[in-house]
């Protein structure tokens, strides 16, 4: 596959689809998403993705396996909004007034949702069909920037990309989302020169009120020098800090507005961090493994990119001012990674990270004459993408992947997730 410089491949071309894509969308949405994979070039691949994605949040196995996680949560609050009939904008009130929430987004959309039915399913087909649609746009974006026959590394790291904030991420609709819309905006600022990019890096604050943070630090970074030698050195040292105290943490935070400590203390509170010390003892060992590998693949690759990032300067124009800021970005994330649920800025790291990767892997042909490095990389982060898909599994069940819109709105019963009725076989 071979994507040129004289391709301009647009993100979403309503008019190129014709009949028979709406039609193998009522048929087979996942047999879309696959010919789409397939035909990556085509005009009409990005809206199969999209439709898929939209499927996706249809057949979302709420709350996972077990049913506890947020998006129980999410769909019982739908449903308590529906039965007692409150309007939108008492919703909208009692998020700001009461201290319900900070944020926009899910509010918002949960409330709109609520005045037309308490099923859950159609929530989560909105909330996937947004999730899915800036997803989708940042992988165009890096797509665009390839100029060179794909390889097996390359598809290797692009799968990497998708699945380090996949589809399945909308169990945890605010942050990720959230996530996706910042990454957005950066990618439109640093790859495209777009200013509509500040737009989208500005409303990630509506999906989730953490993204505070990653405004601050994207308006800072203006304000430091751009020394790719220095911010490196600097982000090795955050990478081995190792502990902080987080009584730390919670006096800085004491600093903040009462609309702010609200929120944030339940993140920084004892019994949170209790909860996050014990879940993270509970890990068995190929989920521990599946972490490390993909965190010291990521410090390797990021490392022959750094040692070699005169060559990439010169053929990636763009290339110098985000990778800067990908490490100045990166220092804040592991600082606040020693903090329960601060960890999640790491997303965001790596998805900067793995961006400069695939735009630079052309460089990195040099890896196959290095064999037990190539193989360390290969191994590691194909184990690791394993993992992230059986985390997938908790979230989607088999009408996911044979069903369709019809077959999904016929069955009123709450599905069972892909990894429960395997498990049940074996």
């Amino acid at each position: 596959m071979n994507i040129d410089s004289r391709y301009k491949l647009r993100e979403f071309h309503w008019s190129s689809l014709s009949k028979w894509h709406y039609i193998i969308f009522f048929i087979w949405p996942f047999g879309g998403l696959l010919y789409a994979l397939k035909n990556i070039k085509q005009k009409q691949t990005s809206l199969l993705m999209l439709f898929f994605s939209f499927f996706f949040g249809l057949t979302f196995v709420i709350g996972g396996e077990g049913g506890t996680s947020d998006s129980a949560r999410y769909a019982d609050k739908l449903e308590t909004i529906h039965n007692n009939s409150n309007s939108i904008l008492e919703l909208i009130k009692s998020s700001y007034v009461e201290g319900g929430s900070l944020d926009l987004y899910q509010p918002l959309i949960t409330g709109l949702v609520a005045l037309f039915t308490g099923d859950a399913r159609f929530l989560y087909a909105i909330f996937g069909f947004v999730f899915g649609f800036f997803l989708i746009k940042n992988l165009f974006i890096l797509i665009k920037e390839i100029k060179y026959n794909f390889n097996y590394i390359l598809v290797i790291l692009l799968v990497s990309f998708f699945l380090i904030n996949p589809i399945w991420n909308i169990n945890g609709v605010r942050m990720w989302t959230a996530a996706q819309v910042f990454l957005l905006g950066l990618l439109q600022i640093f790859i495209q020169k777009n200013k509509q990019g500040y737009f989208w890096i500005f409303s990630s604050i509506f999906f989730h009120f953490s993204f505070l943070l990653p405004v601050f630090i994207f308006l800072s970074y203006r304000l430091i020098p751009k020394k790719i030698n220095i911010l490196f050195y600097i982000f090795i040292v955050s990478a081995f800090f190792s502990e902080v105290e987080i009584s730390f943490f919670r006096n800085a935070f004491n600093y903040l507005p009462d609309i702010f400590q609200d929120k944030v203390n339940p993140y920084v509170g004892e019994a949170y961090v209790e909860k996050v010390s014990e879940n993270k003892q509970s890990f068995a060992i190929h989920v521990v493994l599946a972490i490390i590998l993909f965190k010291y693949v990521t410090y390797l690759l990021l490392l022959l990119m750094f040692l070699n990032r005169k060559r990439y300067i010169k053929t990636v124009p763009y290339f110098k001012n985000l990778f800067a800021f990908s490490l100045y970005f990166g220092i804040f994330a592991q600082l606040v990674s020693n903090i329960p649920s601060g960890s999640r800025f790491i997303v965001i790291q790596q998805m900067l990270f793995y961006t400069l990767f695939i735009v630079s892997i052309y460089n990195f042909n040099f890896l196959k004459k290095i064999k037990l490095l190539y193989l360390f990389i290969v191994i590691g982060l194909s184990f690791s993408l394993l993992f992230k898909l059986r985390m997938g599994l908790d979230y989607m069940s088999f009408f996911t992947l044979l069903g369709n819109p019809i077959i999904a709105l016929a069955i009123d019963e709450q599905v069972t997730p892909i990894i429960e009725t395997i498990k049940s076989i074996f």
